[in-house]
């Protein structure tokens, strides 16, 4: 049930943002793409600045779209995966405010599960491991099934999927919905 609620309210927060990122550019209907045509999108204002929704070709196996405001992600980014011209799979949704990544985040299993939820993505404050790890956030990580698997915080790089650390105190789930906690120590 949680992951539905979560699903829901993840799927109103992008049409509101897409929502508002194709007003900003009187854009017409939004459509993920296979392959991408620039004629709608990726679009630059008068200082030559990214504005508008952008539908980026990182590779040939992965495509994001994002918003921007002023060159800056703003809003809702989404990054796509799969192989070659076909069918592309949501792998990612996250939210940006002024080219910084903040508020929500997921990671989506192949089969589309949730496999990462991230509550709020905010600033490390730890002065020490923020050199190295920019980013924290409150975690949920599930199982394939949809089954919660542990919950805590989490140190994230800028990237947020290469080089993440646990910190302080976990639960950790069985698969009977029964926890124990583990200690991962502070951060600093």
């Amino acid at each position: 049930m949680k992951q539905i609620l979560l699903l829901f309210l993840l799927n109103v927060t992008i049409v509101l943002s897409i929502s508002q990122c194709l007003k900003a550019q009187e854009a017409g209907n939004f459509i993920i793409p296979v392959s991408i045509d620039t004629t709608n999108y990726n679009r630059y204002n008068e200082l030559g600045l990214k504005t508008g929704l952008w539908l980026e070709e990182i590779a040939p196996i992965y495509i994001a779209i994002k918003c921007y405001k002023d060159g800056k992600e703003n809003g809702t980014l989404m990054f796509f995966a799969g192989k070659g011209e076909g069918e592309k799979t949501l792998i990612e949704i996250s939210m940006y405010n002024d080219g910084k990544m903040r508020g929500p985040a997921m990671l989506f299993n192949d089969n589309g599960t949730i496999n990462t939820y991230v509550v709020s993505m905010m600033e490390n404050d730890f002065q020490e491991s923020a050199k190295y790890y920019p980013l924290k956030g409150y975690t949920y990580e599930y199982n394939d099934d949809g089954s919660i698997k542990a919950e805590g915080w989490y140190l994230y790089d800028s990237s947020w999927l290469i080089d993440d650390k646990r910190i302080g105190i976990w639960k950790i789930y069985n698969t009977d919905g029964t926890y124990y906690e583990k200690d991962y120590g502070e951060a600093k």
